[in-house]
């Protein structure tokens, strides 16, 4: 059986990344180390939190990869 990434929880619950990163594929997608997922996945909570309390999340992603974010109480 082959993979490319993996993600297994620890007894404390802490969630833990891990991938398969030869031919580099995997980089290519989701960043080295895996920092395009772990950007959108703390994006997604961030919306998420905000959203559920009535506000609006508003991002800028940057030419050198970073992000603004922006979230405006209603």
């Amino acid at each position: 059986m082959t993979f490319d990434l993996g993600i297994t929880q620890k007894s404390d619950g802490e969630l833990e990344l891990f991938g398969d990163m030869w031919g580099g594929s995997i980089s290519k997608t989701l960043g080295d180390g895996l920092t395009t997922l772990k950007k959108e996945y703390a994006y997604k909570v961030i919306e998420q939190k905000f959203a559920y309390e009535g506000a609006s999340v508003f991002r800028e992603i940057n030419q050198d990869g970073t992000q603004n974010v922006k979230v405006e109480m209603l």
